[in-house]
């Protein structure tokens, strides 16, 4: 499949809107996010109609910074805040594509992990 699951438009169901998950294990470990970044969204797999999609990284590390860095870096870009969500590790790369319209893709990174440290946490 082209994505995990998309919000499909009501007016034309052609019109989806795509999310892709993928666990990450560690910062340093974004081959497999990034192979589906450019294989299925940069490529026009996902989101062939529209300009706009998203990456979920379900992350087993709480080094959200660390891996927006190396997006960053493996992106080449400078990831892009999202204002109405500023607090949360969100963001948005954007990329030309040369078959289908040009690309805004959000990165929504979930922390996965517990929090064994705290002692209040039952």
């Amino acid at each position: 499949a082209a994505y995990a699951f998309a919000f499909v438009s009501t007016a034309n169901p052609r019109w989806a809107w795509p999310l892709e998950a993928k666990v990450v294990p560690s910062a340093g470990r974004l081959g497999e996010y990034l192979k589906d970044v450019n294989d299925k969204f940069i490529r026009g797999v996902a989101a062939p109609l529209v300009g706009e999609g998203a990456m979920i990284a379900y992350l087993l590390t709480n080094e959200t910074a660390t891996v927006l860095e190396n997006l960053t870096n493996r992106l080449n870009q400078p990831l892009q805040v999202v204002p109405e969500f500023r607090n949360r590790p969100h963001r948005i790369s954007r990329h030309m594509r040369t078959t289908s319209p040009d690309l805004r893709l959000h990165h929504l990174l979930m922390v996965c992990v517990t929090c064994s440290h705290h002692s209040d946490v039952s």
